[in-house]
């Protein structure tokens, strides 16, 4: 029997211009600020902190969304959420184009007593196959994210058709169900489990319910990144 346990739920916050805003199906320049039933702020921390409470997972997804549009990444408030979290993993999708984006990142916080973040590698971002390699070579705990949009593949790295490069974790994060209520793309997590079924494979966009997280546990999937059905309570534990 598959029950949706707290582990099997990640999670999300998105960040841009310095505040959690709410995706909707990829379309990032009309994302506004996030307000939810579940916290009245937009404040990364007040925002990530009642995620965490509410989920009760070690692990908390974050995407500089600033970053991924080309621009600069929002280090200051990425600094405080790791100190203020230091026993959570943070999965980071900074828009690294290359492991010399992350290791720059890295190096800002080698100072730290622990180092909490895994960088998130996008199909989206990554600018080659070689950059890919390199990247996923040096960070062996990195994750691997599969971003697609309109039903085709994001980004210049053709990753997707090297499943032998992948590592142990790979999120399919479909932009298109992301906010939405359409559903998880459940066929995808099918196509992905026979590619390579070795990989831990994390789902994107379009959790409705509990019942839907259920779904993708049956059919291979080992969890959900979740951000809209976690602010509106539509996921219970009970």
């Amino acid at each position: 029997m598959f029950m949706c346990q707290l582990s099997n739920v990640i999670p999300v916050v998105d960040l841009s211009n310095g505040l959690v805003v709410h995706a909707k199906e990829g379309d990032r320049n009309k994302y506004k600020p996030i307000f939810s039933p579940l916290i009245n702020s937009s404040c990364p921390i007040i925002v990530s902190n009642a995620l965490l409470k509410k989920t009760q997972s070690r692990i908390l997804y974050i995407a500089d969304l600033d970053a991924i549009k080309g621009g600069l990444l929002q280090k200051k408030i990425l600094y405080k959420i790791v100190n203020y979290f230091p026993n959570t993993e943070i999965w980071l999708d900074g828009g690294f184009r290359s492991a010399v984006d992350f290791e720059k990142l890295q190096f800002r916080y080698a100072s730290q007593a622990k180092n909490n973040i895994n960088p998130v590698f996008s199909s989206e971002s990554l600018s080659s196959i070689d950059e890919a390699k390199r990247a996923l070579e040096l960070f062996p705990e990195s994750i691997l994210s599969l971003d697609k949009k309109n039903r085709t593949l994001l980004g210049e790295s053709k990753i997707l058709i090297y499943p032998e490069l992948w590592p142990k974790k790979v999120i399919l994060m479909n932009l298109d169900r992301v906010g939405s209520s359409k559903g998880p793309d459940l066929n995808w997590i099918k196509k992905i489990k026979s590619t390579n079924p070795l990989v831990k494979i994390f789902g994107a966009g379009g959790v409705r319910n509990r019942g839907d997280v259920v779904k993708a546990l049956k059919l291979g999937a080992s969890g959900w990144l979740c951000s809209t059905a976690i602010h509106l309570n539509l996921i219970s534990y009970d």
